[in-house]
């Protein structure tokens, strides 16, 4: 069963990872970072995992790549910098009563250890879910079960916080990440930065 085949429009779907791979090249001024959709005959992902990804986060990733759900709303992408599988992220789609869609970053992880985007797997695939959200015509991004050390990152980059729908952004043709407020994190902390950045 396909299972972007009835609530995801395929060609959007892959239309919007494209353009937030190119995005993201400007934007980290870059030319090796590629997002991909993880589809049923791709085993390169898997591969990749297995061989880059270590212990704990491995058998992880191996297991919800493997056994994608039957469900037709939820798919997963991976963030690679030239060769290296540098993250995996898993979203769903939801559809609440009288409101627009809701696509929701159900699981999202980098590569343990140094890697060329350490400190960009969070920024990345959230660019790539305001790309995909624009282009499903969906109402709201949202963060579920987002880990500790991770809102943070979520909040530099623009999402809000409320009790009732954890970490969230607004989805609309405006609507931006706050790359610069992570650049500057970044810059006060010693890390790398684009050179366009100053």
């Amino acid at each position: 069963m396909n299972s972007l085949s009835k609530k995801i429009d395929k060609n959007k779907l892959l239309e919007s990872i494209h353009h937030a791979s190119t995005n993201l090249n400007t934007i980290l001024d870059s030319q090796s970072v590629n997002i991909i959709l993880v589809e049923d005959n791709n085993t390169q992902v898997i591969e990749d995992c297995a061989q880059q990804w270590q212990g704990l986060i491995k058998q992880h990733w191996t297991t919800l790549l493997e056994n994608r759900p039957a469900s037709l709303s939820t798919f997963n992408l991976a963030l690679y910098s030239g060769e290296t599988l540098s993250g995996l992220c898993q979203y769903s789609v939801s559809t609440p009563p009288l409101t627009k869609r809701i696509l929701n970053i159900r699981n999202i992880e980098g590569q343990d250890g140094n890697h060329p985007l350490k400190g960009y797997v969070i920024p990345a695939f959230s660019e790539a879910a305001l790309e995909i959200g624009r282009a499903l015509n969906m109402g709201e991004l949202r963060v579920l079960g987002p880990k500790e050390h991770t809102i943070d990152s979520c909040l530099r980059l623009g999402f809000e916080a409320s009790k009732t729908k954890g970490l969230f952004k607004s989805v609309h043709k405006q609507a931006s990440l706050n790359w610069n407020k992570l650049f500057e994190y970044r810059q006060s902390k010693g890390q790398p930065t684009p050179s366009h950045f100053s």
